[in-house]
Protein backbone atom coordinates (compact mmCIF):
# COMPACT_ATOMS: atom_id res chain seq x y z
CA UNK A 1 0.00 0.00 0.00
CA UNK A 2 0.93 3.53 -0.61
CA UNK A 3 2.06 6.07 2.46
CA UNK A 4 0.32 8.71 3.67
CA UNK A 5 1.91 9.56 6.60
CA UNK A 6 6.12 9.24 7.10
CA UNK A 7 7.38 7.76 10.02
CA UNK A 8 7.53 10.71 12.61
CA UNK A 9 4.23 11.51 11.85
CA UNK A 10 3.35 8.33 13.50
CA UNK A 11 1.02 9.30 17.03
CA UNK A 12 2.00 7.07 19.79
CA UNK A 13 4.99 6.47 21.66
CA UNK A 14 4.67 2.33 21.84
CA UNK A 15 8.43 1.61 22.73
CA UNK A 16 7.79 -0.04 26.04
CA UNK A 17 6.10 -2.49 24.81
CA UNK A 18 7.07 -2.75 20.53
CA UNK A 19 10.85 -1.15 21.46
CA UNK A 20 12.70 0.88 18.97
CA UNK A 21 9.98 1.57 15.72
CA UNK A 22 12.10 1.16 12.51
CA UNK A 23 9.21 1.78 10.23
CA UNK A 24 5.72 2.42 9.86
CA UNK A 25 2.93 3.56 7.35
CA UNK A 26 -0.76 4.81 8.06
CA UNK A 27 -3.10 2.52 6.13
CA UNK A 28 -6.31 4.07 6.68
CA UNK A 29 -7.73 5.75 9.52
CA UNK A 30 -6.38 4.69 13.00
CA UNK A 31 -4.95 1.97 11.68
CA UNK A 32 -0.96 1.80 11.11
CA UNK A 33 1.46 -1.19 9.76
CA UNK A 34 4.46 -0.98 12.29
CA UNK A 35 7.81 -2.68 12.35
CA UNK A 36 10.84 -2.34 15.09
CA UNK A 37 14.26 -3.16 15.39
CA UNK A 38 13.97 -6.54 16.92
CA UNK A 39 13.49 -5.62 20.71
CA UNK A 40 10.88 -5.02 22.94
CA UNK A 41 7.83 -7.17 24.63
CA UNK A 42 7.31 -8.26 20.67
CA UNK A 43 9.46 -8.25 17.67
CA UNK A 44 9.22 -8.26 14.01
CA UNK A 45 5.75 -6.76 11.80
CA UNK A 46 2.27 -6.10 13.05
CA UNK A 47 -0.55 -3.68 12.95
CA UNK A 48 -1.37 -1.17 15.29
CA UNK A 49 -5.02 -0.58 15.66
CA UNK A 50 -6.82 2.75 17.51
CA UNK A 51 -9.49 0.66 19.18
CA UNK A 52 -12.02 3.53 18.84
CA UNK A 53 -11.36 5.61 16.14
CA UNK A 54 -10.56 3.15 13.26
CA UNK A 55 -12.27 2.00 10.44
CA UNK A 56 -12.03 -1.50 10.64
CA UNK A 57 -15.54 -3.57 11.46
CA UNK A 58 -15.99 -4.83 14.48
CA UNK A 59 -15.42 -8.65 13.30
CA UNK A 60 -11.32 -7.33 13.20
CA UNK A 61 -11.16 -5.66 16.26
CA UNK A 62 -12.55 -8.79 18.22
CA UNK A 63 -9.63 -10.42 16.62
CA UNK A 64 -6.86 -7.80 17.99
CA UNK A 65 -4.53 -7.40 21.25
CA UNK A 66 -4.94 -4.56 23.75
CA UNK A 67 -1.03 -3.64 24.44
CA UNK A 68 0.06 -3.80 27.80
CA UNK A 69 1.01 -0.47 28.37
CA UNK A 70 -1.91 1.38 25.66
CA UNK A 71 -4.86 -0.48 26.03
CA UNK A 72 -6.51 2.20 23.91
CA UNK A 73 -4.48 0.48 20.82
CA UNK A 74 -4.72 -3.04 19.30
CA UNK A 75 -1.81 -5.19 18.59
CA UNK A 76 -2.17 -7.77 15.37
CA UNK A 77 1.19 -9.52 15.03
CA UNK A 78 2.01 -11.02 11.54
CA UNK A 79 2.18 -14.49 13.19
CA UNK A 80 -0.50 -14.41 15.46
CA UNK A 81 -2.28 -17.58 15.27
CA UNK A 82 -5.98 -16.08 14.93
CA UNK A 83 -4.52 -14.82 11.96
CA UNK A 84 -5.87 -11.59 12.33
CA UNK A 85 -3.37 -9.69 10.72
CA UNK A 86 -4.67 -10.57 7.36
CA UNK A 87 -8.16 -9.25 8.41
CA UNK A 88 -6.98 -6.23 9.48
CA UNK A 89 -4.95 -6.02 5.93
CA UNK A 90 -8.51 -6.73 4.27
CA UNK A 91 -10.08 -4.07 5.37
CA UNK A 92 -7.64 -1.71 4.92
CA UNK A 93 -7.05 -1.92 1.30
CA UNK A 94 -11.11 -1.93 0.63
CA UNK A 95 -11.25 0.81 2.62
CA UNK A 96 -8.30 2.34 0.20
CA UNK A 97 -10.21 0.68 -2.73
CA UNK A 98 -13.43 2.17 -2.29
CA UNK A 99 -11.98 5.60 -1.25
CA UNK A 100 -9.87 6.02 -4.67
CA UNK A 101 -6.51 5.93 -2.54
CA UNK A 102 -3.81 4.80 -4.18
CA UNK A 103 -2.30 0.86 -3.63
CA UNK A 104 0.47 -0.93 -4.95
CA UNK A 105 -0.51 -2.83 -8.12
CA UNK A 106 0.46 -6.00 -6.36
CA UNK A 107 -2.35 -5.28 -4.38
CA UNK A 108 -5.52 -7.30 -4.30
CA UNK A 109 -8.61 -8.05 -1.94
CA UNK A 110 -8.51 -11.32 -3.93
CA UNK A 111 -5.46 -12.02 -2.91
CA UNK A 112 -5.67 -11.39 0.91
CA UNK A 113 -8.74 -13.15 1.00
CA UNK A 114 -7.24 -16.40 -0.35
CA UNK A 115 -4.39 -16.39 2.30
CA UNK A 116 -6.61 -15.22 5.04
CA UNK A 117 -8.69 -18.32 4.31
CA UNK A 118 -5.45 -20.52 5.61
CA UNK A 119 -5.04 -18.46 8.70
CA UNK A 120 -7.88 -16.71 9.40
CA UNK A 121 -11.03 -18.55 8.84
CA UNK A 122 -13.33 -16.87 11.64
CA UNK A 123 -13.29 -13.90 9.61
CA UNK A 124 -12.79 -15.25 6.02
CA UNK A 125 -14.60 -18.35 6.20
CA UNK A 126 -13.56 -21.73 4.75
CA UNK A 127 -12.20 -22.68 1.61
CA UNK A 128 -15.18 -23.04 -1.05
CA UNK A 129 -15.73 -26.80 -2.48
CA UNK A 130 -14.91 -26.34 -5.94
CA UNK A 131 -18.29 -26.58 -8.48
CA UNK A 132 -16.08 -26.84 -11.37
CA UNK A 133 -13.33 -29.32 -12.13
CA UNK A 134 -11.39 -30.85 -15.20
CA UNK A 135 -13.97 -33.54 -15.17
CA UNK A 136 -17.66 -32.39 -15.28
CA UNK A 137 -18.88 -30.56 -11.85
CA UNK A 138 -19.26 -31.22 -8.26
CA UNK A 139 -21.59 -33.74 -6.70
CA UNK A 140 -20.29 -34.61 -3.63
CA UNK A 141 -17.71 -34.37 -1.62
CA UNK A 142 -16.03 -34.49 1.83
CA UNK A 143 -13.79 -32.38 3.20
CA UNK A 144 -9.88 -34.29 3.98
CA UNK A 145 -8.30 -30.58 6.01
CA UNK A 146 -8.73 -27.46 5.54
CA UNK A 147 -8.45 -26.70 2.05
CA UNK A 148 -8.31 -30.00 0.28
CA UNK A 149 -11.62 -31.92 -0.63
CA UNK A 150 -12.80 -35.89 -1.83
CA UNK A 151 -14.81 -34.98 -5.38
CA UNK A 152 -16.88 -36.75 -7.40
CA UNK A 153 -18.36 -35.11 -10.39
CA UNK A 154 -20.80 -35.50 -12.74
CA UNK A 155 -18.88 -37.57 -15.25
CA UNK A 156 -18.82 -40.37 -12.26
CA UNK A 157 -14.61 -39.34 -11.55
CA UNK A 158 -13.38 -39.11 -8.33
CA UNK A 159 -10.95 -36.30 -7.68
CA UNK A 160 -8.85 -34.48 -4.67
CA UNK A 161 -8.87 -30.54 -4.87
CA UNK A 162 -5.89 -28.78 -3.41
CA UNK A 163 -6.85 -25.22 -2.75
CA UNK A 164 -4.15 -22.18 -3.33
CA UNK A 165 -2.32 -21.06 -1.56
CA UNK A 166 -1.78 -24.72 0.19
CA UNK A 167 -0.26 -26.80 -2.68
CA UNK A 168 2.13 -23.90 -3.29
CA UNK A 169 3.68 -24.97 0.39
CA UNK A 170 2.99 -28.48 0.36
CA UNK A 171 3.34 -30.12 -2.55
CA UNK A 172 6.79 -30.87 -4.54
CA UNK A 173 7.18 -29.69 -8.13
CA UNK A 174 7.23 -33.28 -9.03
CA UNK A 175 3.46 -33.45 -7.47
CA UNK A 176 1.84 -30.54 -8.90
CA UNK A 177 3.26 -31.56 -12.55
CA UNK A 178 0.78 -34.50 -12.15
CA UNK A 179 -2.35 -32.34 -11.09
CA UNK A 180 -5.33 -30.86 -14.06
CA UNK A 181 -6.06 -27.30 -14.25
CA UNK A 182 -10.07 -26.18 -14.95
CA UNK A 183 -9.77 -24.26 -18.33
CA UNK A 184 -9.81 -20.08 -16.07
CA UNK A 185 -6.35 -21.05 -14.18
CA UNK A 186 -4.86 -22.90 -17.43
CA UNK A 187 -5.38 -19.63 -19.89
CA UNK A 188 -5.12 -17.20 -16.91
CA UNK A 189 -2.13 -18.78 -15.53
CA UNK A 190 -2.89 -20.36 -11.68
CA UNK A 191 -0.14 -17.99 -10.29
CA UNK A 192 -2.76 -15.09 -11.42
CA UNK A 193 -6.23 -16.42 -10.21
CA UNK A 194 -4.70 -18.42 -7.38
CA UNK A 195 -6.43 -21.57 -8.56
CA UNK A 196 -7.30 -25.42 -7.20
CA UNK A 197 -5.37 -27.64 -8.14
CA UNK A 198 -7.35 -31.64 -9.15
CA UNK A 199 -5.55 -34.65 -8.89
CA UNK A 200 -7.35 -38.23 -10.36
CA UNK A 201 -7.12 -40.85 -8.38
CA UNK A 202 -3.95 -42.28 -10.64
CA UNK A 203 -1.95 -39.21 -9.59
CA UNK A 204 -3.75 -38.35 -5.63
CA UNK A 205 -2.01 -40.81 -3.94
CA UNK A 206 1.32 -38.72 -4.60
CA UNK A 207 -0.51 -35.54 -3.49
CA UNK A 208 -1.80 -37.11 -0.42
CA UNK A 209 1.23 -38.56 0.40
CA UNK A 210 3.05 -35.07 0.74
CA UNK A 211 0.17 -33.69 2.32
CA UNK A 212 0.86 -36.89 5.10
CA UNK A 213 4.32 -34.57 5.92
CA UNK A 214 2.50 -32.25 7.71
CA UNK A 215 -1.06 -33.46 8.38
CA UNK A 216 -0.72 -37.30 8.90
CA UNK A 217 -2.61 -36.98 12.11
CA UNK A 218 -5.47 -34.97 10.32
CA UNK A 219 -5.77 -37.62 7.27
CA UNK A 220 -5.95 -40.70 9.18
CA UNK A 221 -8.79 -38.73 12.14
CA UNK A 222 -10.78 -38.23 8.59
CA UNK A 223 -11.38 -42.00 8.03
CA UNK A 224 -11.49 -41.48 4.44
CA UNK A 225 -7.50 -42.46 3.76
CA UNK A 226 -6.80 -45.65 4.08
CA UNK A 227 -2.53 -45.08 4.95
CA UNK A 228 -1.40 -48.80 3.67
CA UNK A 229 -3.07 -48.88 0.36
CA UNK A 230 -2.04 -44.94 -0.21
CA UNK A 231 1.58 -46.25 0.01
CA UNK A 232 0.87 -49.40 -2.08
CA UNK A 233 -0.57 -47.20 -4.39
CA UNK A 234 2.31 -44.46 -4.59
CA UNK A 235 5.01 -47.88 -5.08
CA UNK A 236 2.11 -48.71 -8.15
CA UNK A 237 2.11 -45.95 -10.18
CA UNK A 238 4.94 -44.03 -9.08
CA UNK A 239 7.80 -46.59 -8.29
CA UNK A 240 10.85 -44.26 -8.94
CA UNK A 241 9.45 -41.18 -6.94
CA UNK A 242 8.93 -43.92 -4.39
CA UNK A 243 12.54 -45.02 -4.44
CA UNK A 244 14.17 -41.69 -4.42
CA UNK A 245 12.05 -41.00 -1.30
CA UNK A 246 13.51 -43.88 0.65
CA UNK A 247 17.01 -43.16 -0.65
CA UNK A 248 16.43 -39.69 0.80
CA UNK A 249 15.16 -40.52 3.73
CA UNK A 250 17.78 -43.52 4.28
CA UNK A 251 20.58 -40.38 4.07
CA UNK A 252 18.85 -37.59 6.03
CA UNK A 253 17.69 -35.61 2.89
CA UNK A 254 14.45 -35.21 3.92
CA UNK A 255 15.31 -33.75 7.19
CA UNK A 256 14.71 -30.39 6.06
CA UNK A 257 15.46 -28.35 9.35
CA UNK A 258 18.29 -30.21 9.95
CA UNK A 259 19.60 -29.35 6.48
CA UNK A 260 19.00 -25.47 6.98
CA UNK A 261 21.23 -25.93 10.25
CA UNK A 262 24.11 -27.36 8.25
CA UNK A 263 23.40 -24.57 5.90
CA UNK A 264 24.17 -22.11 8.45
CA UNK A 265 26.83 -23.75 10.06
CA UNK A 266 25.10 -25.52 12.76
CA UNK A 267 26.62 -28.63 13.88
CA UNK A 268 23.66 -31.27 14.03
CA UNK A 269 22.52 -35.16 12.63
CA UNK A 270 20.12 -35.47 10.29
CA UNK A 271 16.69 -37.08 11.36
CA UNK A 272 16.09 -40.61 9.65
CA UNK A 273 12.86 -43.01 10.65
CA UNK A 274 11.76 -46.45 8.86
CA UNK A 275 7.87 -44.70 9.77
CA UNK A 276 8.33 -42.26 6.88
CA UNK A 277 9.64 -44.60 4.25
CA UNK A 278 6.85 -45.62 1.87
CA UNK A 279 6.26 -49.40 2.46
CA UNK A 280 4.51 -51.97 0.96
CA UNK A 281 2.13 -53.86 2.09
CA UNK A 282 1.35 -57.35 0.38
CA UNK A 283 -2.34 -58.31 0.33
CA UNK A 284 -3.34 -54.74 1.21
CA UNK A 285 -4.45 -53.19 -2.34
CA UNK A 286 -4.64 -50.16 -3.70
CA UNK A 287 -8.08 -48.42 -2.95
CA UNK A 288 -6.66 -45.60 -0.55
CA UNK A 289 -9.82 -43.11 -1.30
CA UNK A 290 -12.80 -44.11 1.29
CA UNK A 291 -15.05 -41.82 -0.78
Amino acid sequence: MSKEKDFPDFPYDIEDDCGELSETENLCPGVYYVANTGDGLFAGEFYIVEAGKSCLSDAVITLGLPLPHHPELLFYPMDAENGGHMAVQYESLRYRLTHDLPVDESDSLHTVSVFGMEVCPAYFGDYPVPSVTPRGFTTRHQELLRGVFALETDQCEKMIAVCYPIWTAELSDAVVQNAEQIDLDRLGGIHNTLGVLFFPLSSASLALFELTKAHDKALRASGLVNMTALMNAVWESFPEYAAMHNLREQSGLNDGAGLFLRSIGGETDLSRSQENMISVSPGSGTDYLLF
